[in-house]
């Protein structure tokens, strides 16, 4: 049996406390995982182009060598901060006045999403987590998932069959099937 590759982002202490309790769930249904976090090594923004090249190659064999990659799809902005898209933004002199959309977004972290492509592209099952909140995805995404586990329910559920079985289609992708999101 295989293992899972857990791409997330990890850029704040949201993010990482999110992490944390997803491989909590996976070690306690004794499922193996590669976690970027804390295997895959981080960059300071200094970092050479080697170092940088390391962290890739060393992903990538992550990707490669999975069962399925366990996608988090809550990509949380740190507490406080508010990402919007500007409708309009006027000039006065030297300040600018912005009218924004609503709500604020929760912008996908590019990571990620290039994490799941890749995933994609090489036939490396894909299985989304969304745990903080529901939410449609555009269809390049769910389309290029298996599935979307939502909340700690159906994390603790793939969990418990991904540790029994694997990614074996008769147990795991049957169910997964059927936790699909919605689209955009």
């Amino acid at each position: 049996m295989g293992h899972v590759y857990l791409a997330g982002p990890f850029f704040n202490s949201e993010q990482t406390v999110h992490l944390e309790m997803v491989e909590s769930i996976l070690k306690r249904h004794h499922v193996k995982f590669f976690s970027p976090r804390s295997q895959g090594g981080t960059l300071k923004p200094t970092a050479s182009k080697l170092e940088r090249r390391e962290i890739l190659y060393t992903n990538v064999q992550g990707i490669s060598e999975a069962s399925c990659v366990l996608a988090i799809l809550d990509w949380l902005n740190p507490s406080g901060c508010q990402i919007r898209l500007v409708d309009q933004a006027l000039e006065f002199g030297r300040s600018t006045v912005a009218k924004f959309r609503s709500p604020p977004l929760n912008l996908p972290d590019t990571g990620t999403v290039w994490e799941l492509g890749f995933a994609y592209g090489i036939q490396v099952p894909v299985v989304g987590v969304l745990m903080e909140r529901e939410g449609k995805f555009n269809a390049m995404l769910t389309e290029a998932m298996v599935g979307i586990a939502y909340g700690f329910e159906q994390l603790e559920r793939f969990a418990d069959l991904f540790g029994k079985h694997g990614m074996n289609e008769n147990y795991v992708i049957k169910e997964l099937e059927s936790w699909q999101g919605e689209t955009t």
